[in-house]
């Protein structure tokens, strides 16, 4: 039988990243006095974050199946800062602004579906190399920018 000090050494990499929240709000409970693990401040931590919450359950049962992250986390801030620039600056009607965000969500999100169904079924498209060497090849530069200017940014 395992012990509890042999068991945290052989999981220490696995769980890192729960230590450290655990860490960090044991940090953040005593420097507010207490106020960080009350009822209403968690219930104000759901309600303001519900739409990431949303958002990683989502991408969570996307990774578990084996498919993949198509950066959506992006494609939310992307869509968000145009919804608030909309609203704010240009005062559009917010039924206009959701609209137009759902309709430039689900054409970014086509776009993905295309290049990873291209990808599937083994063609090699110009969006589908793009996609998947700008991150790895270019260094995060696209393609087309003065920094990247060898072949090594279009091969996968």
């Amino acid at each position: 039988m395992k012990t509890l000090s042999t068991l945290f050494k052989n999981n220490v990499r696995e769980y890192g990243m729960l230590i450290a929240l655990i860490a960090v709000m044991a940090f953040f409970q005593f420097q507010t006095n207490g106020v960080l693990m009350k009822p209403v401040n968690i219930t104000n931590l759901v309600l303001q974050n519900s739409y990431v919450i949303t958002m990683a359950l989502g991408m969570l049962l996307i990774i578990i199946t084996g498919w993949i992250d198509l950066s959506v986390g992006s494609v939310v801030a992307v869509i968000g800062a145009l919804a608030g620039v909309l609203i704010v600056r240009y005062d559009f009607n917010w039924v206009l602004v959701v609209t137009i965000s759902l309709l430039l969500g689900a054409a970014i999100g086509w776009n993905a579906l295309t290049v990873a169904l291209s990808a599937a079924s083994k063609r090699n498209s110009p969006m589908q190399r793009l996609t998947a060497t700008w991150p790895a090849g270019s260094r995060g530069s696209p393609p087309w920018s003065p920094i990247c200017r060898t072949a090594a940014c279009w091969t996968t």
